[in-house]
């Protein structure tokens, strides 16, 4: 687990799994973005596994929703307790 803060700590380390959290809230560095940065870390790996998080801010520069539109858009579904249909679990559902 590394800081993005610092260019050096993402020039650091080959992975395979590349998780980020707060993407939309990385400021681009003098080498520039963290997120493909990061990103260049990971293709030795031709089955590497990349996950963003993010809260997004503006919508025409977010990084996790342009690369959510870029993506295959699956989402998480589990089976309802009741009746067993598969559903995605909505933020009014969590108690």
């Amino acid at each position: 687990m590394v800081a993005a803060k610092a260019s050096r700590n993402l020039r650091r380390h080959n992975v395979r799994f590349l998780l980020m959290d707060e993407v939309d809230g990385m400021a681009p560095t003098p080498e520039g973005s963290p997120l493909m940065l990061a990103e260049k870390r990971t293709l030795g790996f031709p089955d590497r596994k990349i996950i963003l998080g993010s809260t997004p801010v503006l919508e025409d520069t977010s990084h996790v929703l342009r690369a959510y539109a870029q993506s295959d858009q699956r989402i998480f579904e589990v089976p309802c307790p009741d009746c067993g249909t598969f559903t995605e679990i909505q933020w009014g559902q969590i108690s």
